[in-house]
């Protein structure tokens, strides 16, 4: 790899997690240290850093990585500081930044989607203040708040239609659909048996197949 970094933090910081995103179709794999402002791309055949972008001034470090997973040529970097910027990976990356966003102020941007087909415009993100956003990079208006809760754990977008989940640590399923701006809500059921229940805890206990749970172990219905 190349002699301008790696995935550790040098002397005083000791190891440093790593983020990677991989951009399979292209053969290229993007990687960044948390709290490193670089962003750097990598030719997988060719085992060279072909790109290397450098945060902005008070950005804070990389703290999310995304591709668009239709195949675009945008990439999104997300910062500590609550910014996110948009890249075009087919420009030198001493260029200026297809866009450059703050979205979530004061509040460390944790993941980011892009969603499919629209080319790399609409960017979903979330913060490590809670906050589920969308927001249209090719257009200067107001990110639309999804959702807020400090107990967002996961956002995902589907790879083919334009559907996203935010899952959160209180069990709840949040799928929103990015067109129509629906949104429903799944709350997950524990499955799990134990040893000695009771006949009143075994009778509770509904299983979605019609197999027979013999309460010995972890119901795997």
């Amino acid at each position: 790899g190349g002699g301008d970094g790696g995935g550790r933090g040098g002397g005083r910081g000791g190891a440093r997690p790593l983020l990677l995103e991989c951009v399979q179709h292209a053969g290229l794999l993007l990687s960044a240290s948390v709290g490193d402002g670089a962003t750097r791309v990598w030719d997988l055949e060719r085992e060279l850093c072909v790109g290397r972008v450098a945060a902005a001034e008070g950005c804070h470090g990389v703290s999310a990585l995304c591709t668009d997973p239709s195949g675009g040529p945008l990439l999104g970097i997300g910062y500590g500081s609550g910014a996110v910027q948009v890249w075009d990976r087919r420009v030198p990356m001493a260029l200026h930044a297809v866009a450059s966003l703050s979205l979530h102020q004061g509040h460390a941007v944790t993941q980011l989607c892009m969603k499919p087909g629209s080319e790399g415009r609409l960017l979903v993100s979330s913060s490590a203040g809670g906050a589920v956003k969308l927001c249209d990079v090719r257009a200067a208006g107001i990110p639309l708040d999804l959702y807020h809760s400090p107990n967002v754990a996961a956002v995902a977008v589907h790879k083919e239609q334009p559907v996203l989940a935010v899952g959160s640590r209180r069990q709840l399923l949040k799928l929103y659909h990015l067109g129509t701006k629906k949104r429903i809500t799944i709350k997950a059921r524990p499955y799990a048996c134990h040893a000695h229940s009771t006949q009143r805890t075994r009778t509770s206990h509904t299983c979605a197949c019609t197999c027979a749970c013999t309460c010995t172990c972890a119901c795997r219905c």
